[in-house]
């Protein structure tokens, strides 16, 4: 199955498949990301990225502010933040999974050939 039309769900099986079909299975070594690659990179980031939002919500609807025009300045200059940040780092996050989960390393006996489908 193709996602957004440049990466192949399907690519890692069927190269593993031929790669240890051509060398066999113990000629044939699979790199792939480690873990902590995925901790590190896309849920401490995620989860910053959650509290910040957190954050920008409570700032824009949780304060009491008398003048109520200082009020919906401080609500709409919040929720604009929140979702540029929402967007940027986002993308970002999301990016950085597709090389988690897309990218990949072949090794056998004859050559050397990596997978980055970004």
């Amino acid at each position: 199955m193709k996602i957004l039309s440049n990466f192949d769900t399907r690519l890692y099986d069927e190269l593993r498949d031929e790669y240890i079909g051509k060398y066999g299975s113990r000629n044939v070594m699979i790199i792939r990301r480690a873990s902590i690659f995925f901790w590190l990179y896309i849920m401490v980031p995620l989860l910053g990225l959650i509290v910040v939002q957190i954050a920008l919500l409570r700032l824009a609807f949780g304060m009491s502010v008398p003048d109520t025009t200082l009020s919906a300045v401080i609500q709409i200059t919040s929720l604009v933040i929140a979702l540029g940040l929402l967007f940027y780092r986002g993308y970002r996050i999301v990016k950085r999974y597709f090389d988690y989960a897309m990218d990949f390393c072949i090794i056998t006996p004859k050559e050397l050939v990596s997978y980055n489908q970004a």
